[in-house]
């Protein structure tokens, strides 16, 4: 990374959450953020894959807690919630990464598949905003980054599903922003 960027922008001392940390996306910006200073919360449903990729942070010197847990559902999301309150008290950064799909034509979709698309894509991000919110006004300066995909936009053939789960993430990322903007959350 260049020395002269890294010394103009700095984390330290904030806390971010990454869901779908370790790998692709989620683990690229836990990686970015880390370098920059911040602690991150590794956040994944495979346990043995954040122990991995804590323990890998770890021996690169950044700060880093693994909390395994499927974000997609009530309970996993109550438990994040639980060891981030208790640990840090407050989430400067939340960046809602995960997500799956499922590429089939409209017609070939089960209602399981297409409830599992939107419970992990969409649910997840919101339920995630709303859980997070008063720690998050505890920064004083927070900011949700929410990870859609053109798919959100466009036709690209990955799905129906997976394309409306994105382009809902879209609108309510902008709704959240005008929503939130007074309580200094950026989204």
């Amino acid at each position: 990374m260049d020395n002269t960027f890294t010394k103009r922008w700095q984390l330290q001392g904030k806390k971010a959450i990454i869901t779908g940390a370790t790998k692709g996306i989620g683990l690229a910006t836990a990686q970015e953020l880390a370098q920059f200073g911040a602690e991150v919360c590794i956040v994944a449903r495979n346990e043995q894959n954040v122990e991995r990729v804590t323990s890998d942070f770890h021996t690169q010197g950044f700060r880093a807690i693994g909390v395994p847990c499927d974000v997609s559902n009530s309970a996993g999301r109550a438990n994040l919630f639980k060891t981030i309150e208790q640990q840090w008290g407050k989430v400067d950064i939340l960046v809602n990464n995960v997500g799956t799909n499922i590429r089939k034509k409209t017609m070939e979709y089960t209602q399981d598949e297409y409830e599992k698309l939107f419970s992990t894509n969409l649910t997840s991000c919101f339920e995630m905003c709303r859980l997070f919110y008063p720690l998050l006004k505890e920064s004083g300066n927070a900011a949700i980054v929410n990870v859609a995909s053109t798919n959100g936009l466009t036709f690209a053939r990955t799905g129906s599903p997976y394309s409306m789960t994105k382009a809902a993430m879209i609108h309510g990322t902008k709704y959240l922003a005008v929503e939130w903007a007074k309580e200094n959350i950026r989204v």
